[in-house]
Formats: C-alpha cells, structure tokens, sequence
C-alpha cells in the first residue's frame, strides 16, 4: 500500500468486517444482550423513539422510567439515544438499533483510529495500530459486559479531537478549529465525563504540538483553541445544563 487514498477502499472494507466481527454474538443471538448498562441504553432508545413518533421533538417526557414518567430524554446521553431512535423507524426493534449502533460505534472510532494514525505512520503501521486498537481488551468488556454504549461511542469523538489539534496546531487550518468545536460538541452530547477523561489524551498531545511554536504563536493557538472548546460546550448547553441542574432531583 502506497497511501491512504490509494487504498481507501481496502481500508474501509477491513475496518467493517472486523467490525462485524466484534459485534458478531450480538448479531448471532437475538433480544436483549445481558450486560449491565444495555438495557438502560434499550431504555433511553426506546423512550426517544416513543416521543418522536408521538411528534414530539426534542423528546422531554419519558413514560416508560416511572409511572407518571420522567424527563429522562433531556439527561440521558443524546447522541446514541436519539441514534438508536432514528434507526428504529426502519427497524421497529430497539434491541436491533442498539446493536447497530455499537456497530456504528465500532466501525467509525476504528476509522478515525486508523486516520489519526496515519498522521504519523506507514499506512501498514496504522492499519495495524487500528486493529489492535479496534480488539482493545476494554472495548469489548465495554460491548459484552458493561454494555456501556455511549463510553464506547465515545471515544470517536475523542479521537476526532486529536486529528482537529493536528490540523489546528500543526497545519495552520482554520477547519481544524471548526472540527474541534463540532467534537468537542458531540462528545458531550454523548458521554459528558469522556470529556474529563480525554483530557488525559489531548492536553499532553497539544503541548507536544506547541513545542515548536513561539510565544505569540502559543497564545494565539491557545485563545482560538479555548475559543472553540467553549463553543462546543454551548452548542451542547442544552443538554448539559439540564444535566448538571435537574439530575439531583432523581434517584436513578
């Protein structure tokens, strides 16, 4: 292989079928997976996909957590709810959608694994770096055990905002600060507190990108960089504020 774009084609078709392949006894085993999270995760599809046949979007109520129901749509993990819930109008079955989504999840986190990679190595290198990213121990506890989908799907946008640095930082792209807004948004809107977690991987990568730059360089990265990471947490205002505001009301 002589670059990615040459090979695209072969990429992509190896990144899905070994996507299927971790998702495999999902597929091969039909109802609910017996994980501990899953089935909250069930939950919150279907409550999303209720309310939005009822016409009503964004959902707010769902019925289905208590009696007399619960704004549960308003704080639970949006971007893999609200996933499921359109894949569900096709399906009519939101253990189907839930086990889509994983797949979604797997396929793209392990795309952008494999392009993150190919910043820096061999095309070989990357994709094999991708794969055992993609086999990680932790990601398939997080498939089988924990059924902790919206960490899983996660660490996508975690991954994105790496690659949005590089071409902030490294390649001078304005684009790269629009990207790292649009990531920085849909990590929260997936899993606030991967957001905390990620810091761990992007502040160490982004001091290593500015340890060639000047002074006014730093500064001005660092203004447009924190300018961007505000903007995407206003983007998710919606969501995060009534999180952080309305969860101490409920016992979940």
């Amino acid at each position: 292989m002589n670059g990615f774009r040459e090979n695209r084609v072969f990429i992509v078709i190896s990144i899905l079928i070994i996507s299927l392949f971790l998702i495999l006894d999902l597929l091969l085993h039909k109802g609910q997976p017996v994980t501990f999270d899953g089935p909250t995760h069930i939950s919150n599809i279907a409550q999303m996909y209720a309310a939005m046949r009822d016409g009503e979007f964004p959902a707010r109520w769902g019925g289905g957590f208590a009696r007399y129901g619960l704004p549960i749509p308003v704080i639970a993990q949006q971007f893999t709810s609200y996933l499921g819930a359109f894949i569900t109008f096709v399906t009519q079955d939101v253990t189907v959608s839930y086990t889509i989504v994983v797949f979604i999840g797997a396929f793209v986190s392990t795309l952008a694994m494999y392009y993150f990679l190919r910043l820096y190595v061999s095309p070989y290198s990357a994709l094999a770096g991708a794969y055992l990213f993609h086999f990680a121990p932790y990601r398939i506890m997080n498939v089988y055990i924990r059924g902790a989908l919206p960490e899983f799907f996660s660490s996508t946008f975690i991954i994105l905002i790496l690659i949005s640095m590089y071409y902030a930082i490294k390649k001078k792209l304005f684009s790269g600060y629009l990207m790292l807004t649009l990531s920085v948004a849909l990590l929260l809107l997936t899993h606030p507190f991967m957001f905390i977690v990620g810091s761990f991987l992007y502040i160490p990568y982004g001091l290593y990108l500015l340890k060639d730059k000047n002074f006014v360089e730093i500064k001005k990265i660092s203004i447009l960089s924190i300018f961007s990471v505000a903007l995407g947490f206003a983007v998710a205002a919606y969501f995060i504020v009534p999180l952080f505001v309305e969860i101490r009301y409920f016992y979940y």
